[in-house]
């Protein structure tokens, strides 16, 4: 298990415990709580089938995201953090709670570009309304702008296509500004 978690907006610290009752503080490159939560149950299956704490410590250390998962690029002095990878609601709530508790590292203005989830079904629209409410409880300073025809209910800063938005976010965002 895990303890003692404390997250940033590019990496994690947390206490990892194993069963012998050793633990060990490991800073992991995937940030926020829910990560280390993960890392806690990959650790638990490779210890239980053998494989070396040492081993087991510098993977989660070394371990990196794929691509446009809480992925961190600064651009112009402008902060980007892409996580679109096959969004759902787990991961956006996730997203949203991870920038909430990282308002600390964050400066200038905060603009949430929130594309539609697919593949929902009829959760859909509960689903999206979710997380519009949850991104306006935890960010209400935010700018929140929407992609996609899940989101076409929105009436604010509504673009139906990415190529739409990205003409509107050239204007607005400027150096300093974070995303």
């Amino acid at each position: 298990y895990v303890s003692n978690i404390e997250t940033f907006i590019d990496r994690t610290l947390a206490v990892l415990h194993f069963p012998d009752g050793s633990s060990e503080l490991i800073r992991m490159q995937l940030p926020g709580a829910h990560q280390a939560i993960n890392a806690a149950g990959a650790a638990s299956l490779a210890y239980a089938i053998g494989i070396d704490k040492s081993c087991i410590i510098s993977g989660l250390r070394n371990a990196v995201l794929p691509g446009m998962r809480t992925k961190k690029t600064i651009i112009d002095g402008i902060t980007y953090i892409n996580d679109a990878y096959n969004a759902n609601p787990a991961s956006m709530a996730a997203m949203l709670t991870l920038v909430h508790k990282s308002l600390n590292e964050i400066s200038g203005k905060l603009i949430l570009v929130l594309g539609g989830m697919r593949e929902l079904g009829t959760a859909s629209y509960n689903e999206h309304c979710k997380i519009i409410q949850m991104a306006k409880k935890l960010l209400p300073d935010s700018l929140i702008i929407t992609i996609g025809p899940e989101f076409d209910w929105v009436t604010d800063w509504h673009f139906q296509l990415a190529s739409e938005a990205a003409p509107y976010l050239a204007k607005i965002v400027k150096s300093g500004d974070n995303k």
